[in-house]
Order: structure tokens, then C-alpha cells, then sequence
């Protein structure tokens, strides 16, 4: 199991400002669980059985020791359905796997899980691509059904992009069976080019 740190990021909105939250997982001995740590809601945990369930879908089952998730600053509520794919992510650093998600260090993680791993799109996304813009996020990581809106940001000003690429994901597997080659992802670039031609 690879025990290196990983942190990345998810986002929150917070009484009118759009904040990166840092995610970071670590396991230990203890009572065999999965425990959030830092001021989460309820829909988290949810968000953690979906996480779990995805992960377990395309083979990657969490080993038997207590998982600690934090969540930071601890201070700002966190709530919604957009840390699913952050979470998913974090837990699979845990998990007996090859990969060791090096490449994904720094980088943040926006969207929805099915139950099967299918990243679904979330609402108030052009608010958290901004966020990820304006704290030079080197790599945004979201649901393919985000496309158009992103996509019609990047065409009113590209130059807000320089300093961040954007990733276009439609299932958890396409993250944690190519982790080192995220050029084969859809990027905003690659859609962009493709809707004008369309």
C-alpha cells in the first residue's frame, strides 16, 4: 500500500466565496472504518458511501483498518454533492493498487458519483471552476455533463485558463486505471475544438 501523502482538492461554497478545500487520507490500526474529519454535514456521508461503492464497483476495496479523511480548513462547513469524486479519490490512496496517484497531487476534483462510478455533473459549477482559476489549481478534474458551460467560459476569455488545464471525466475509472496519463482525458481544449467544428 503505498503510504506517501496526497493532497488534493475539492470545493465549497461559503456564504458568497467559492473556497478550495484540501483532502487528505490516512490510514491506521483501529476500528475498520471510514471516518470524515473536519466539520462535514450529513450529505457527506453519504457522499462517502457513494465514494466507497464506486471505488468497490471497478475493483479497489478499501483495506480493513480505520481510514481518516480530513477535510480543511476545518472551520468551513462542508456540505453538498460535489466532494464525491475528491473523496473517491483520497479513499483509492488507501487501497492495495499499482498506481500510486502521484501525478494527481495538488490538483482538484469536482463532481457527483453514481453508485457504479459514473461522475455525474453538479450545479454552481462555473462558480467553482472560477474558484479553481483564481487559486491557480494546475489541474480541474470534472463531469463530462459540465462541458458546455466550461466550455462557454472558455470561449468568452481563454486567457482565464492559462494557469489551469481542465479534464473531462465520465466515469472513476478513467482517473484510477490511467492516473499517469491524463492527456488521454477529454480536455476543454480537445472540446473546445470540437464544438466549433460541430
Amino acid at each position: 500500500m503505498n503510504t506517501n501523502s496526497l493532497q488534493i482538492f475539492g470545493v465549497q461554497m461559503d456564504r458568497g466565496r467559492v473556497l478550495p478545500i484540501r483532502v487528505e487520507s490516512i490510514s491506521s490500526g483501529g476500528y475498520v472504518g471510514v471516518q470524515l474529519l473536519g466539520n462535514v454535514s450529513s450529505e457527506l456521508q453519504d457522499a462517502k458511501e457513494r465514494s466507497r461503492s464506486a471505488l468497490e464497483h471497478i475493483g479497489l476495496k478499501l483495506p480493513a483498518k480505520k481510514i481518516s479523511i480530513s477535510m480543511s480548513p476545518a472551520d468551513i462547513k462542508k456540505e453538498g454533492n460535489q466532494y464525491d469524486l475528491a473523496l473517491a479519490i483520497s479513499l483509492a490512496r488507501v487501497c492495495d493498487q499499482k498506481n500510486d496517484l502521484a501525478a494527481f497531487h495538488g490538483c482538484m476534483f469536482i463532481g457527483e458519483l453514481s453508485l457504479q462510478g459514473k461522475v455525474r455533473g453538479v450545479q454552481g459549477m462555473i462558480h467553482m471552476v472560477l474558484s479553481a482559476l483564481k487559486y491557480k489549481i494546475p489541474r480541474l478534474y470534472i463531469s463530462r455533463q459540465n462541458a458546455s458551460e466550461v466550455n462557454a467560459l472558455y470561449e468568452i476569455n481563454r486567457s482565464l485558463f492559462k494557469d489551469t488545464e481542465v479534464f473531462f471525466v465520465e466515469h472513476i475509472k478513467d482517473l484510477l486505471t490511467d492516473s499517469d496519463d491524463s492527456v488521454s482525458l477529454p480536455s476543454l481544449h480537445q472540446e473546445g475544438l470540437n464544438q466549433v467544428k460541430n
